[in-house]
């Protein structure tokens, strides 16, 4: 809390602010605790003070606060000056060199690394989707070839509900599989992409962590029901009698259509 202090590398430092929960500044890795540069930097450069004049530090970012009674034009034609002024004898770019202001507010509203983690979103919930049309089309594919089973044992007296009672747990179990594993290759994938494509880049949470596991139950349970409820309501209107004496197929033009536009989907999505 602040007012206190910590001990880092055995050199006390006060603490003057706690930021909220999870705020990581401008920079998408994990942060812990930000120290003055005045104390880092030494350590940084083995103890020499070299750091106070040297020029293209890129690991340096620095964050501003304006006083509220200065207009931000006037300090942006201040902040350009003084960097003009400072780096004028590093390189001839400099002397066209303009600060610009970028609320720290703005980088949660989808802007720079921001921007990237955005669209890894939204490829994320693509392939999710495609992968809920693939789930539905195999429970399609399978009630329609279940349709003449299901005939035959409403003909032999088995109650209709026992049979949407079977339909229901078998398609919870093909459901259940895909996104079992499909958390698997997430874990494990995950893993791999972190590793060797995101190298600089620390994260705060696992792969796998309770929203994901939440995201993907709710779309299992989504799609399962979806996918399920088409065959359940042709399975409860089946007509023993026509299906067994071969009427029925003609029936299964609808079910080929429904196969159809999920094979649509999942190539539109795919492109």
């Amino acid at each position: 809390m602040p007012g206190g202090s910590i001990l880092l590398n055995g050199k006390p430092h006060e603490i003057i602010g706690v930021a909220p929960a999870g705020f990581n500044g401008s920079d998408l890795s994990a942060v812990d605790l930000w120290l003055p540069l005045s104390d880092l930097a030494p350590t940084a450069w083995n103890n020499s003070q070299d750091w106070r004049t040297a020029k293209g530090m890129q690991w340096l970012t620095a964050l501003a606060r304006r006083k509220p009674e200065v207009p931000m034009a006037r300090a942006l034609a201040e902040a350009t000056e003084n960097y003009r002024r400072a780096n004028a004898d590093f390189a001839p770019f400099e002397a066209k060199a303009e600060v610009r202001s970028r609320p720290l507010a703005a980088y949660s509203e989808g802007a720079g690394p921001e921007r990237i983690a955005g669209w890894l979103y939204g490829v994320t919930v693509i392939v999710l989707l495609i992968a809920c049309a693939n789930i539905a089309n195999v429970v399609l594919a399978r009630g329609v070839v279940k349709r003449s089973e299901s005939a035959v044992r409403q003909a032999l007296g088995i109650p209709r509900g026992r049979l949407v009672r079977q339909l229901l747990a078998e398609t919870a179990l093909v459901t259940g599989f895909g996104l079992a594993l499909g958390l698997a290759i997430a874990k494990w994938g995950g893993l791999v992409v972190r590793r060797f494509l995101v190298t600089g880049t620390t994260f705060a949470t696992d792969t796998v962590n309770v929203r994901v596991l939440l995201a993907t139950a709710g779309a299992g349970v989504l799609a399962a029901l979806l996918a399920s409820l088409w065959p359940l309501l042709r399975s409860a209107r089946v007509d023993p009698a026509l299906e067994l004496h071969g009427a029925g197929r003609g029936t299964s033009r609808s079910g080929g259509r429904a196969r159809g536009a999920l094979l649509l989907a999942q190539t539109t999505l795919s492109t």
